[in-house]
């Protein structure tokens, strides 16, 4: 393998997953403090090793007691290797012998604890068997037990690092399995951990990652351990393609009031109430005080995702917190951040613009929108910047690109060259009309439709204004038919 490292850092969301020591009758969460004393509920990191292994659907290794009396600990049996338990390749062993014989092999997948991102204050949730005490007999006096036990409903932060290059490799048992086989092994984690989940408590967790950051890297890193957050942001998603954004659309697991589309595609009256309702979230003015003021006693929504395409690059007045979007050529990029932090001063350091630039949606095939050339380009300078970009930096960035020099043998150049010649040969030197060079560069039907499901919907109130329309027709041409006479 070429890189020796993957890493990701997850989110997702949950409700009490993992209970520590109780205090009387009362069931306590694990915690941790922070800051100033703040507390922060987490599931500890065996807990979700535990439930990836028993989710996994390999055959597990087999245990044994070794020592004597009180002393005896549990540990995988010495016959057991990472060739037959994909559990030993990812999280290590240690078995013990008399002697020095002992093996002790550490994890090669690391998992930190899930800690919460908002704080714990206090819930609890009060218990009794009332259900079991109402089946006695009325004549036993039996009273219900009452309990207690926290509650806390969070979003969970964890973060995963795999050694690739040790994947299926065991040198104190001088064992290498298959490439074909190491590549299954960490495909079938990753599945594993997209729909973790967790038993606790007579209820069902659902741990599946809302949100992923990570890579593949030469450097074994926990990259973004420390510089994921959930916070009341507004994000802004763009994707090169209507069909890319419709998908992420369907696919994401957020509710759906924090949750928006926009895109060509709509019919004009319901862009026209889009484009409203994402300048109303996400106009710089809202930051001024009096506005902001009005803003919350009318209760607007101050976070939540918006996901569209190229239509949010230019002409509306928006201001996002967070930009997440695919590469489509470096101009089109500054458009679209520029659509983040528009009127405000960015005085922290963390990331807020990511950008794909794998696999993205537009750029092959006969329909592409965005030529590939200038993609790769825009690719090759944009991955050799890493934090804020200066007004300069842009510049030399746009220049790097967009040169003569750069763009002189590559196909979209001799295609603009081509287009330009055509313009100076025919267009200019025959005086064309502008339907026929309309109709040359624009050989484009184009018709004004109704849905089929709008029509039916307002079949009513369309056909009374075709008859006002007719109506004013009639009228306009009997007033000109009594001018002419």
């Amino acid at each position: 393998m070429d890189k020796k490292g993957l890493t990701f850092t997850a989110i997702f969301l949950a409700e009490s997953a993992n209970y520590g020591e109780g205090i009387g009758n009362v069931a306590t969460l694990k915690k941790i403090s922070r800051n100033r004393g703040e507390q922060y509920t987490y599931i500890s990191r065996q807990a979700i090793r535990y439930n990836i292994v028993e989710q996994l659907g390999e055959n597990k290794a087999n245990v044994k007691a070794e020592g004597s009396g009180d002393k005896k600990v549990i540990q995988f049996s010495a016959e057991t290797t990472i060739k037959d338990y994909p559990e030993l390749d990812f999280f290590g062993y240690m078995k013990t012998v008399k002697g020095d014989n002992s093996k002790n092999r550490s994890a090669i997948v690391r998992l930190s604890n899930a800690v919460s991102l908002e704080t714990f204050k206090g819930d609890l949730e009060f218990l009794t068997n009332k259900g079991l005490v109402d089946r006695i007999d009325r004549n036993e006096k039996v009273f219900p037990n009452i309990a207690q036990a926290e509650i806390h409903k969070s979003y969970y932060k964890y973060t995963v690092t795999i050694d690739l290059d040790k994947i299926g490799v065991d040198e104190l048992d001088g064992i290498e399995i298959e490439n074909e086989e190491k590549a299954r092994r960490v495909n079938k984690l990753l599945d594993t951990i997209s729909l973790l989940y967790r038993d606790i408590r007579g209820r069902r967790e659902d741990l599946k990652p809302l949100f992923i950051i990570g890579g593949v890297y030469d450097i074994k890193n926990p990259f973004f351990e420390n510089v994921v957050d959930v916070r009341n942001n507004k994000i802004l998603v763009i994707c090169n393609t209507v069909k890319k954004a419709k998908e992420i659309y369907e696919n994401l697991d957020i509710p759906k009031e924090e949750l928006n589309l926009i895109h060509s595609r709509f019919i004009k009256r319901d862009r026209t109430n889009k484009e409203k309702e994402i300048t109303e979230f996400a106009n710089p003015k809202r930051f001024k005080e009096d506005v902001k003021n009005k803003r919350e006693k009318e209760g607007f929504q101050e976070n939540g995702v918006w996901i569209g395409t190229q239509v949010l690059e230019a002409s509306l007045d928006l201001d996002f917190d967070i930009l997440i979007t695919e590469l489509s050529d470096l101009n089109g990029l500054f458009q679209r951040m520029g659509r983040c932090f528009r009127n405000r001063e960015k005085v922290d350091e963390e990331y807020n613009c990511f950008v794909f630039t794998k696999e993205c949606s537009g750029i092959k095939g006969a329909k592409a929108i965005i030529d590939k050339e200038i993609h790769e380009k825009s690719k090759s300078v944009l991955l050799k910047v890493d934090g804020i970009i200066s007004e300069v930096q842009k510049l030399d960035l746009i220049n790097s690109v967009y040169s003569y020099e750069s763009l002189k043998d590559t196909k979209y150049f001799n295609k603009v060259t081509d287009n330009i010649k055509y313009l100076r040969e025919y267009v200019v030197e025959y005086e064309k009309t502008k339907s026929e060079v309309q109709k040359i560069f624009r050989n484009i039907a184009s018709y004004d439709v109704i849905p089929r499901i709008v029509y039916e919907e307002n079949f009513e109130e369309i056909n009374r204004n075709i008859g006002i329309k007719n109506a004013n027709k009639l009228c306009l041409n009997q007033k000109i038919g009594i001018n002419k006479i």
